[in-house]
């Protein structure tokens, strides 16, 4: 929960889903350290020949783990680029759309400023665009 408190502090705010889900796999992370280092401190105990049996259960979960964090960073890329072009697709001006996009990337990225410049091939100025603590098109 603290480290929930810490998250909303620094980003402002968490949806209740959210929390949820960071709860339910603070749980099942938790069951599953806890049994493995139970299951060790019993082999340890009873025959210490057999801590190297630990080895694979260990590394199994610890490259579970990893893969579970590599999918979820992928599904957290997907959902910024099909948002990102669901925001361009629906916005019936391009200043709108690009506002829409940067906003996002702000969002995604947990960043302070993002800037688009397009460039044209007829020779006239660059349009570039900037969202953060100020907004200015030019």
């Amino acid at each position: 929960m603290l480290i929930g408190l810490a998250i909303s502090l620094s980003e402002g705010g968490l949806q209740l889903r959210t929390i949820a889900h960071m709860l339910g796999m603070d749980f099942v992370v938790t069951a599953t350290n806890t049994s493995l280092a139970l299951a060790g401190t019993i082999v340890v105990a009873s025959d210490a020949r057999a801590i190297p049996l630990l080895l694979v259960p260990a590394v199994t979960v610890f490259l579970a783990y990893r893969a579970y964090l590599l999918e979820r960073q992928r599904h957290e890329r997907l959902e910024f680029l099909y948002e990102a072009t669901r925001t361009l697709s629906r916005s019936p001006e391009i200043v709108l759309a690009l506002e829409g996009l940067l906003a996002r990337s702000l969002e995604a990225f947990r960043a302070e400023m993002a800037e688009i410049v397009l460039f044209s091939s007829d020779g006239t100025p660059p349009l570039r665009t900037t969202l953060g603590r100020v907004t200015t098109r030019r």
